[in-house]
């Protein structure tokens, strides 16, 4: 597979996990928040700092929010959309890279509501990466199984998702 292209996970996905996993089992729950700072401190040996909110749009339907994780200089931009309605799905979230080393990403995932303990459950969306080397995406592989225990594959990213990621970008706006 080619450096220097989009790449989507295709297998090796993160779990999902459900209210008996964090109820009856109480398991860990892997965020990809927690994976991310693992993988800079990897990669460019970069400690995350936390999260800054810089934008709330409550006024409106669905309620949005930006901000950014790191500095301004490196770690990730974040985008939420929150419905607030009744309903398992409420929580959708979209992650970007910023100027981790030979690495880009657009991560976009969505968090399910489960009973009192809130937006806590995982939902997989789509994983978005390219490699500038070889040595990055084997550092990427490497925390990524650490992490979620599973062995991450991926394929090229087609020319109609490609064309649906750009629509999508048009959307959010040149912030997220």
């Amino acid at each position: 597979m080619s450096l220097n292209m989009w790449l989507i996970l295709a297998e090796g996905k993160p779990p999902e996990f459900g209210y008996d996993d964090l109820v009856v089992e109480r398991l860990p729950v892997p965020t990809p928040q927690n994976f991310l700072e693992l993988l800079f401190l990897e990669i460019c040996n970069v400690k995350i700092e936390p999260c800054v909110e810089t934008k709330r749009t409550i006024s409106s339907y669905p309620q949005e929010f930006d901000g950014y994780c790191g500095t301004q200089e490196i770690g990730w931009y974040w985008h939420q959309i929150y419905y607030p309605q009744d309903g398992p799905d409420k929580l959708f979230e979209v992650l970007r890279s910023n100027h981790l080393p030979d690495t880009d990403f657009i991560w976009r995932f969505g968090w399910r509501n489960l009973g009192q303990y809130g937006s806590v459950g995982y939902r997989h969306g789509i994983l978005k990466l390219k490699f500038g080397t070889e040595d990055s995406k084997s550092k990427f592989e490497k925390v990524w199984f650490q992490y979620f225990g599973v062995i991450p594959q991926f394929r090229a990213e087609t020319d109609d998702e490609r064309r649906r990621e750009e629509q999508i970008a048009k959307f959010e706006g040149p912030d997220v």
